[in-house]
């Protein structure tokens, strides 16, 4: 699976962001300094960019058909609102939403479209 990472070089002309699709960190740093003919230590940071919670239904719907079903959503009295998304590292996200029952956290990662448990 393919996932837009943000890769930010330091170049002759100064810094640049580029965007790319890639299957993972290594390979989007790899494609940018060819396509920019520039060495590895021009390498800023490389990072997924980022998700909100819709994206990530989107993007885990084939790995976790279930989690943000309509029938699933309704027994644990929660709406995709209430799932908040920060970045935990530089590839993944956590997301996370209170119910009655307690709370909802798990750790997506977008190369894999895996919602694992914390």
């Amino acid at each position: 699976m393919k996932a837009k990472v943000i890769v930010k070089l330091k170049h002759d002309n100064g810094t640049q962001k580029i965007s790319v699709w890639a299957t993972s960190i290594e390979n989007a740093i790899e494609t940018v300094l060819k396509a920019e003919n520039a060495p590895k230590i021009s390498v800023i940071y490389a990072k997924v960019a980022p998700l909100k919670i819709n994206d990530i239904k989107r993007l885990s719907a084939e790995n976790a058909p279930y989690f943000f079903a309509r029938s699933t959503m309704r027994y644990f009295k929660q709406k995709m609102s209430d799932f908040s998304v920060t970045r935990k590292g530089d590839s993944e996200f956590y997301i996370f939403a209170r119910s009655p029952f307690g709370k909802t956290e798990r750790v997506f990662n977008p190369f894999t479209g895996d919602l694992k448990f914390i």
